[in-house]
């Protein structure tokens, strides 16, 4: 599904592991998804799309609500100036940010 969305992934392949991490591979894939020092982890865009509330957040955007479920669902959000957030969405009924660190003034 991914490929099908264009969204860039990277793939992690345990050699005769079944179901299981090999422990080398989960080394290497704990290892990118830590985010190096200094990078912020709160972005001031978000493009995000799912298809289900089991997976309902990005970064500082959660989705508490989808008109259809198991339909695609996008929220577009976008910090246009220190006070305000411009957002769209297709197929969400309910959301909320956590907008954390987001709003900090940067030095």
């Amino acid at each position: 599904m991914l490929k099908q969305e264009n969204v860039p992934y990277k793939e992690f392949v345990g050699p005769k592991t079944g179901h299981r991490y090999e422990p080398q591979t989960l080394q290497t894939l704990l290892a990118e998804l830590t985010p190096p020092c200094g990078v912020s982890r709160r972005p001031s865009d978000v493009d995000f799309v799912t298809y289900t509330l089991r997976f309902p957040e990005c970064k500082w955007v959660h989705l508490t609500g989808l008109e259809h479920h198991w339909q695609r669902a996008e929220i577009h959000a976008h910090r246009s100036a220190p006070d305000r957030i411009e957002i769209t969405t297709h197929n969400v009924r309910a959301f909320r940010l956590t907008a954390g660190r987001l709003w900090a003034r940067r030095a």
